[in-house]
């Protein structure tokens, strides 16, 4: 699987080459693995709800601190803690003792159901520390909001106000409401590998494809509409495009020997690629509009797993052209091959933090194969993962965490760790193995 197992991958895809409801359900489990002790403390307290049917469309305030939580963050008051009050009741509610409840901030919200059918939600954000301070309330409101919307919404019109509350504590702008891609693999079924597209707390999984042959190695387009991968249902590698609004697929190439990790530019426009049509396998890039290919690297070594560098202009790679596979930076124009790694005798796999100073990548440490970061200033790695057999590590757009895949009681799931490597979460497959994530970019 060359964007997700590297080199054992790589050798996988040369034997086969040559061998020839309302509340939505989750194909994924959260199971959160370990917490940070000095998270943000917030109350989530209990939406209102004010419409004809008993219970609201979704359980607004669960998925808000569901959200906030997994984010690593935040840790929200438990509900059996929070007052018995009317929350919209502002002389009780800004008169009660939040203090002491060791609470720095508050969230109160509001579903209201039109006449139309519609919902409204309605919340407020508010810092504790000011609230109890100060005489004139409004100044200890950090976020004010309402959005109008169907019901069938009401968990994305959720996530947008666990992204909004997120920004307005934190400055980062939040991810919840982008998505996520992954494979499942369940040989008890008669196309035993599966590519899925879910919000990123795996609700709302929706199949995109599958097939009986492998599917790995997916790659968000920059506007999130497109999704490149590699399928080998034509009984080799092919580089696959998906368009997630109509389905329609387009074989981009389907050389003889390897076609795979394919990596978007950032305006969208070119694909890199590994190819192995001239020998070695080698970095293309493919000009989707001219659907020319122009061949970067020259070495007789393994070169793989190209991805962009925030500005476009260059390129960073894995290759073992020093003995051990390392990761490389190229010019766009094939110029200019620079080493970046220097710690450990395997790193591979990398892709850039938004920001280009930092990278995430596999990282060998003790024979136990890991997710790292590397600063490039400095150099200096650090080690975020207690799994083992960790690969194909991809960024949250914010910067905040890492969605990777792992092995956990001899199958493989995914797991995320924030990047400061304090907070952990798995999600495991229900039923089978998933692999090879790839997580969303911000939706406009």
């Amino acid at each position: 699987m060359i964007r997700c197992g590297v080199w054992r991958c790589l050798a996988y895809l040369l034997v086969v080459i040559f061998s020839a409801s309302v509340y939505s359900q989750s194909l994924l489990e959260i199971r959160i693995t370990e917490g940070v002790d000095n998270a943000i403390p917030i109350a989530i307290l209990p939406v209102v709800w004010e419409g004809q049917s008993r219970f609201a469309p979704q359980p607004v305030d669960t998925i808000v601190s569901s959200d906030l939580r997994r984010s690593g963050k935040f840790s929200p008051l438990s509900r059996a803690k929070f007052p018995k009050m009317d929350f919209f009741n502002d002389k009780a509610f800004f008169e009660y003792p939040w203090r002491s409840l060791n609470v720095d901030w508050l969230v109160r919200s509001r579903l209201q159901e039109l006449a139309d059918g519609k919902i409204v939600l309605s919340y407020e954000v508010y810092n504790v520390g000011l609230m109890q301070r100060v005489a004139v309330f409004d100044e200890s409101m950090a976020l004010r909001k309402s959005f109008r919307f169907p019901a069938k919404d009401t968990r994305y019109v959720t996530h947008r106000m666990s992204d909004s509350i997120f920004e307005a504590v934190t400055g980062i702008p939040g991810a919840f409401t982008t998505k996520i891609t992954y494979v499942t693999i369940d040989y008890q079924r008669e196309y035993p590998f599966q590519l899925y597209v879910a919000d990123v707390d795996g609700f709302n999984s929706r199949l995109m494809f599958k097939s009986k042959e492998p599917l790995m190695s997916p790659s968000w387009s920059p506007q999130g509409d497109i999704v490149a991968y590699v399928s080998f249902e034509r009984g080799r590698p092919s580089i696959v495009l998906h368009n997630l609004q109509t389905q329609e697929r387009e074989f981009v190439t389907s050389y003889p020997g390897i076609n795979g990790a394919p990596s978007w530019s950032p305006n969208g426009q070119n694909l890199a690629m590994v190819l192995s049509k001239d020998g070695n396998p080698e970095i293309y890039v493919l000009d989707l509009i001219t659907r020319q290919t122009t061949r970067l690297t020259r070495n007789r070594a393994i070169d793989t797993e190209p991805s962009w560098a925030p500005d476009g202009e260059s390129l960073i790679f894995t290759s073992d052209r020093g003995g051990r596979p390392q990761i490389y930076r190229i010019n766009k124009d094939g110029t200019n091959v620079e080493r970046l790694t220097f710690t450990g005798n395997y790193n591979a796999g990398a892709s850039y933090f938004p920001d280009g100073k930092r990278l995430v990548l596999v990282h060998r440490a003790d024979q136990v194969f890991h997710i790292a970061t590397l600063d490039l200033d400095s150099g200096a790695t650090q080690v975020l993962t207690k799994t083992h057999l960790d690969e194909s590590p991809s960024l949250a757009p914010n910067g905040s965490m890492i969605l990777y895949a792992t092995v956990s009681g001899r199958r493989q799931i995914l797991a995320a760790v924030s990047t400061d490597g304090r907070f952990n979460f798995t999600l495991p497959a229900r039923k089978g193995e998933v692999r090879a994530p790839a997580w969303s970019p911000f939706f406009n």
